[in-house]
This record gives C-alpha cells, structure tokens and sequence, in this order.
C-alpha cells in the first residue's frame, strides 16, 4: 500500500493505492513506481498513434525493425512544425499528421522539408 499527501487546486487530498511486490521501504517503493511509470510514458505516444501494442509482428527481427520504423516516423511528425501555433493554425495531432502523410504523399515531403535537413 502506498499513501500519496498532496495539495491540488487549494485542497489538501490523500490517495491510498495498492501494489504487490516484496519491497518493503516506502522510498524504495515509491521510486520504483515512477520508473515504472515513466518508461509506460515514453511508450505511450507510440501505442495511441501506431497501436504499438497491438501488433501481431513475432518473426525473427521484425519486432526490432517495426519499432525502429516507428520512431523515427514519430521523430518526423514531432518536427514538422508548418501547421504550429505561430503561423496562427491550431497544431495537428500526430494522429492527424499520420492521416494526413498516408493520404497526400507531398506531406511526407513537407514533413522532411520542414526538418532543416535535420533528419
């Protein structure tokens, strides 16, 4: 069981969560919780846009190169910036980007063109 004592919006609130393993100090715990979490929160981009957790690739090195292919699609979209808040558009989720990219071939294009030549 771990209790977490926080302050939110002015309200002083307590959660109390529950966990199984065989660590018994609180701040060892804790802090293998947030590593947990914080490797869960850089997969979490690839498994909303490219179903990551989903994919039914077992063979040989296909899981290896199908995630490599993922990143860096990802690192693509996260660069173009043609549709950012400075130009006065409301920015494209990746989501959108990758709808957009399958169906118009010029804004993969677009996408590497926008990079800088950083890719």
């Amino acid at each position: 069981m771990l209790s977490i004592n926080g302050t939110q919006k002015g309200k002083q609130s307590i959660e109390t969560r529950y966990y199984l393993s065989n660590i018994t100090n609180g701040t060892d715990y804790s802090n293998c919780v947030r590593q947990h979490w914080g490797i869960e929160s850089m997969h979490w981009l690839l498994d909303v846009i490219f179903k990551e957790d989903k994919s039914c690739i077992r063979k040989e090195n296909e899981p290896e190169n199908a995630a490599l292919l993922r990143k860096i699609s990802l690192n693509v979209l996260k660069i173009d910036t043609k549709f950012d808040k400075e130009n006065g558009v409301r920015p494209y989720s990746y989501k959108c980007k990758r709808y957009k990219a399958a169906l118009d071939t010029k804004c993969i294009h677009g996408c590497f063109r926008y990079s800088n030549g950083s890719i």
